[in-house]
């Protein structure tokens, strides 16, 4: 059996570290940072979670480079640099940033050499806590990639604001057929918002770091079920037949998601920070 998988957006997480702390984050860096759990990913496992990805995926439309806070590993410059190995596998390679900290100079240089295929998009959050998205908003003719702010402060907040998954550490009082009526509705699982973190491909962020923080507990069939470990010794075929059924089975982690329906889900204020502890 071959297979051709090509989807419309994967995201690679290459760190859980933030500088911000945000009450309703999608990647439960409050629950990382409460177990200390923050880790950067090493250089040599990300290399091997992008050959993985392009070796699953014939080709993804947007792909993207995330957090955490991407700008705080040591190692993005060589990372961005390594994607462009399969750059004729995807249509844009996008940072996503909290607009905290600007671009060092190596990876500006990175920038200039690919400015065709690299993107940035910043979170704006407000003029203090993405003190620095303005600034990377009017020099984009200096780094010379298109960059998007997504707006979220004030009123018209991108997409309504954020959405409450609620506590990942609570199994929620549902039935199989309640959970399932949720994952047909999720918008992560329907639009497939494919995740890779540390050595892991899911197809909910929020379940993976989830896993990765120890959220809850973890039976060997959840992980079987919800994520594919990117081994290089297992067959790739084997691969892609799981990667293929994303969106269609429904998740163990759905049990402990409030769920995300584009449509009724309630929206918040989004980067409401959280003190510190």
């Amino acid at each position: 059996m071959s297979f051709y998988l090509n989807e419309k957006n994967l995201a690679l997480h290459i760190t859980s570290h933030c500088n911000l702390n945000c009450k309703l984050c999608a990647a439960l860096i409050p629950y990382g940072r409460l177990k200390h759990a923050l880790k950067h990913v090493p250089l040599e496992q990300i290399k091997n979670d992008i050959d993985m990805i392009f070796a699953i995926y014939n080709h993804i439309e947007e792909f993207v480079v995330s957090g955490g806070e991407p700008f705080l590993h040591p190692s993005l410059p060589e990372v961005i640099k390594y994607c462009m190995h399969y750059q004729q596998q995807f249509n844009r390679l996008r940072i996503f940033t909290n607009g905290s900290l600007y671009p060092s100079q190596d990876l500006i240089e990175i920038f200039h050499q690919f400015p065709q295929k690299i993107g940035l998009v910043v979170d704006y959050y407000d003029p203090i806590l993405s003190c620095k998205a303005s600034i990377i908003d009017d020099k984009q003719q200096l780094l010379k990639i298109p960059v998007h702010i997504n707006k979220y402060h004030g009123a018209d907040q991108h997409c309504g604001g954020w959405v409450s998954l609620g506590d990942p550490r609570q199994k929620r009082d549902s039935t199989p057929a309640e959970n399932a009526a949720k994952f047909s509705k999720c918008h992560s699982a329907q639009y497939k918002c494919l995740t890779v973190f540390n050595g892991k491909l899911a197809n909910c962020a929020t379940s993976l770091f989830a896993y990765e923080f120890n959220c809850h507990s973890i039976t060997q069939q959840f992980v079987e079920q919800d994520f594919i470990s990117l081994n290089k010794d297992t067959d790739i075929e084997k691969l892609q037949l799981r990667a293929s059924k994303f969106g269609k089975q429904v998740l163990q982690a759905c049990a402990y998601c409030n769920g995300f329906d584009v449509e009724t889900s309630e929206r918040f204020p989004a980067g409401e920070q959280l003190k510190l502890q």
